[in-house]
């Protein structure tokens, strides 16, 4: 009989997506099973303005310079949420959009191929037999 491995509600979260993929190996199992859940929670806007970006999450604020926006946007995809630069009159146009603050935008469009990077990834790992 094989031995599966389900799992659920990655939320996005590349941490748990790469341990999803190595789960096989891990539990020996024969199929892996992700049952939902696997898109991230938000749109993080990380916003540029006078060559310094502002991101806010979790409610901490922080301005950063762009040397280090690489490392706020990989904390931020650990987190399960898409990390999105733009500009300040982008953050406007996104809060009209969504009727809130843009950091609950639903202009889901701007997170940058995470399902395409994921199946890449995937495939480097996984021999299909």
């Amino acid at each position: 009989m094989p031995k599966v491995f389900f799992a659920t509600d990655l939320h996005g979260s590349e941490v748990c997506w790469k341990k999803f993929l190595n789960a096989a190996r891990f539990y020996d199992a024969d199929v892996l099973i992700c049952g939902g859940d696997m898109t991230g929670k938000a749109i993080v806007p990380i916003v540029s303005e006078n060559g310094h970006f502002s991101v806010t999450l979790g409610g901490e604020h922080q301005t950063v310079a762009a040397e280090q926006v690489g490392e706020v946007e990989a904390n931020i995809r650990r987190k399960g949420y898409y990390p999105l630069r733009m500009s300040v009159d982008r953050l406007h146009e996104l809060r009209v959009f969504s009727g809130s603050d843009a950091g609950r935008g639903r202009a889901l469009d701007g997170h940058g191929g995470r399902e395409a990077a994921w199946l890449r990834h995937s495939l480097l790992r996984v021999s299909w037999q």
